[in-house]
């Protein structure tokens, strides 16, 4: 049973005991702040992740399974004020044997940020007591997106040596995305240049 729960609603989990049938097994919390203005920017976002280490302890304290946090947008977040919490989120993750996962486009954010948050990924990938799921900078219709794009990629590299390409009904119908989809992105492909129409029906890659 995976559970939205509003952070004012929270004090009926927190009231709970860990051997509660009704626990949920999957928390979602959007912490992402409401007020992001820039001059109450840094401050904001330290409170939110006080939260976002609260909610650490709540799910190692009553053995919720997994739990997903968003931050919100590039916008929302200090990017200085994560990089300086990444290194506790490692230390509680690793102290509570917890997967960390993080999602989204958080690769548009700074370098160094960046590699922390693969940090989180890579160092705790072998955990499984507990799952958490970090949600930066992410829209799901866009990651839907751009993980179609990649199997239609997929489908045209396995035609790179062809000197004919692929055909459009094939790729259509091997990507298993939906014709209108499909054809949407592969338009959209061919005018990044990222692919090419040999003739009408025939595409293929610029490698």
């Amino acid at each position: 049973m995976a559970g939205l729960i509003d952070l004012k609603k929270l004090q009926s989990i927190i009231q709970r005991t860990p051997e509660e049938k009704n626990l949920p097994k999957h928390l979602i919390l959007n912490l992402f702040p409401l007020n992001s203005q820039e001059e109450n920017k840094k401050e904001e976002f330290n409170k939110l992740l006080d939260i976002f280490f609260e909610m650490m302890d709540l799910q190692k304290e009553k053995n919720i399974p997994i739990m997903t946090i968003s931050l919100g947008g590039k916008e929302d977040i200090d990017e200085n004020v994560l990089f300086e919490k990444t290194k506790l989120i490692l230390k509680k993750a690793n102290e509570y044997r917890m997967k960390v996962s993080v999602f989204g486009r958080w690769y548009d954010l700074r370098g160094q940020l960046v590699e922390e948050l693969k940090r989180l990924n890579s160092e705790t990938d072998g955990f499984d007591n507990f799952f958490l799921n970090i949600c930066i900078n992410y829209d799901p219709k866009q990651e839907i997106a751009d993980a179609s794009r990649v199997i239609i990629r997929k489908i045209l590299m396995e035609k790179l040596d062809i000197d004919s390409g692929a055909d459009f009904s094939d790729i259509i119908k091997k990507s298993n995305i939906g014709k209108d989809e499909a054809k949407k992105l592969i338009e959209e492909l061919l005018k990044e240049g990222e692919i090419f129409e040999l003739k009408p029906g025939r595409l293929k890659l610029i490698n």
